[in-house]
């Protein structure tokens, strides 16, 4: 049993790579999965609820970037390492 990612839940989860399609592989190196449970799995991938995947995608770019800025870059430089990774800019 695991922690749901995004409702706490502690159950059976599925791994969701939170970068899907071409850049799953930017998931699969940088480690951007996160478990979920069934539920918050669906919700997540249903087209009505695109505010939570990018929420989800938000967190993720948060957490990369705080952790940088811990080891020592400013914000700026964080977010270039993002931009630098990804491409994509959510927040």
């Amino acid at each position: 049993m695991k922690k749901c990612y995004i409702c706490g839940l502690e159950t059976h989860t599925n791994k969701h790579h939170v970068y899907e399609g071409a850049d799953k592989s930017t998931s699969d190196i940088y480690g951007f999965i996160v478990d979920l449970c069934f539920s918050c799995h669906r919700r997540v991938h249903d087209e009505q609820e695109q505010t939570l995947n990018k929420q989800l995608k938000k967190n993720v770019q948060r957490d990369f970037e705080d952790k940088l800025i811990e080891s020592g870059l400013t914000q700026e430089e964080a977010r270039t390492v993002w931009r630098q990774t990804t491409i994509r800019n959510y927040l």
